[in-house]
C-alpha cells in the first residue's frame, strides 16, 4: 500500500441538535492498494498500528460513520472514489483511491494535533 496526501483543511462546524461547536480537519489522501475491502482494514489498521495517531484518537477511527456517542476527538474515513490504476503497459492490479478522513475535536488543538499525526503516519507509506 502506497498513500499520498493531496489536501488538508480544517473549519469548524455546529450541531444544530445540541448547539455545540466542533472543528474539524479533512485529509484527503490518494492510497493505491489491491481491492478496496483490504483497503479499508489495512488503512485502519495502519493507523491504528501508529503511535502518535493511537496516542491522539486511540480507538475512534471507523470507516463511514461514527457511534454517536463516541469521545472526541474522533476521525471517520471515507472512499471518495475508486478506480483501476493503469501505467504504460496497461493495469498494475492496483486501485487508485481517494480517502477523505473527518477528524473531529471538541478544540482546534485537540483536531489539529490529530490530523498532524495522521498526516505524519500516512507520509511514512509514501515509498
Amino acid at each position: 500500500m502506497k498513500a499520498f496526501v493531496e489536501t488538508t483543511r480544517g473549519g469548524r462546524d455546529v450541531d444544530e441538535a445540541t448547539g455545540t461547536l466542533y472543528f474539524r480537519r479533512l485529509i484527503e489522501v490518494r492510497v493505491w492498494n489491491g481491492d478496496e475491502e483490504a483497503l479499508e482494514e489495512s488503512l485502519l489498521a495502519f493507523l491504528a498500528a501508529d503511535a502518535g495517531v493511537a496516542g491522539m484518537l486511540a480507538d475512534r477511527l471507523s470507516w463511514d460513520a461514527a457511534p454517536q456517542a463516541q469521545a472526541f476527538p474522533r476521525g471517520v474515513l471515507t472512499t471518495i472514489s475508486e478506480r483501476p490504476d493503469y501505467a504504460m503497459q496497461g493495469a498494475t492490479g492496483l486501485n487508485d483511491t481517494l480517502v477523505q478522513i473527518d477528524l473531529w475535536g471538541e478544540s482546534w488543538a485537540s483536531t489539529k494535533g490529530s490530523a498532524e499525526a495522521v498526516v505524519a503516519a500516512l507520509k511514512t507509506l509514501a515509498g
